[in-house]
């Protein structure tokens, strides 16, 4: 079944995400509670957060110490970026972490953006602010900060969730969830990501799994065809992403 979702342009699209994130203030003030937050990078964290398809607690380093775990990474680094060449063409590499409840350890995934403009209009920025911020943490804020930055720019949109898997009591019991409608959040944004590498880009399943590291099981995928999809690593979608957006 084919869902005409751009009709409605309240449901938010990659284009309209991407167009609002362009729009959005360098900087700004949040207000949290009491607390005032000044010069908050807005564009980039929602750019970044787009592009890398992280989840919130994994873009930011202040952890509520409730959640804190010894021996965990949190938060990203302007050092965890480094430019490679591939095929005559170069791509920022991020080097991310990957934090999920059942998980008691950090694992981390590698995602490539094409450096040059005319194929990701965001790369730029990115670049020059992670190499400007060195080796120190580019979020050095709360999730709560990120969400509510995220709500603030993409006030009025709803996104699509198509049916998934929910995994529970340590991925021993899975539920399906069927599709709904959601308010626009900092996490919609995987949601948006993954939609734009599909149709946009053209990427297959096991390209977008090696994008955002997703399990097997989470896609379906038996252990055995699993041994086939291992590889996780992102020369295998990098050229795909070598089309011009302006």
């Amino acid at each position: 079944m084919v869902i005409r979702l751009d009709l409605d342009r309240s449901i938010a699209s990659p284009e309209i995400v991407r167009t609002r994130i362009s729009q959005a203030p360098e900087h700004e003030t949040i207000i949290l509670g009491k607390y005032k937050i000044k010069n908050f990078p807005t564009k980039l964290a929602l750019a970044t957060a787009l592009l890398t398809g992280c989840r919130a607690k994994e873009l930011v380093n202040q952890i509520p110490r409730c959640e804190y775990r010894e021996g965990m990474n949190y938060g990203i680094k302007g050092t965890n970026l480094e430019v490679e060449e591939y095929e005559g063409e170069e791509f920022l590499i991020l080097n991310v972490i990957v934090l999920k409840k059942h998980l008691m350890a950090s694992s981390n995934r590698t995602v490539a953006i094409p450096r040059k403009t005319e194929y990701e209009p965001f790369a730029k920025m990115i670049e020059d602010k992670f190499i400007q911020i060195g080796d120190n943490p580019v979020f050095p804020y709360t999730r709560q900060i990120l969400s509510l930055s995220a709500k603030q720019v993409f006030n009025g949109l709803k996104y699509y969730i198509h049916p998934y898997l929910r995994f529970e009591q340590g991925e021993k019991m899975a539920i399906e969830v069927q599709g709904h409608l959601r308010d626009m959040a900092i996490h919609s944004l995987r949601h948006i990501r993954e939609e734009e590498l599909e149709d946009f880009y053209n990427l297959e399943d096991r390209q977008i799994q090696s994008y955002f590291k997703w399990s097997n099981r989470y896609m379906g995928i038996s252990e055995v065809m699993g041994r086939y999809r291992a590889r996780r690593d992102w020369r295998m979608y990098a050229q795909k992403l070598l089309k011009r957006r302006t």
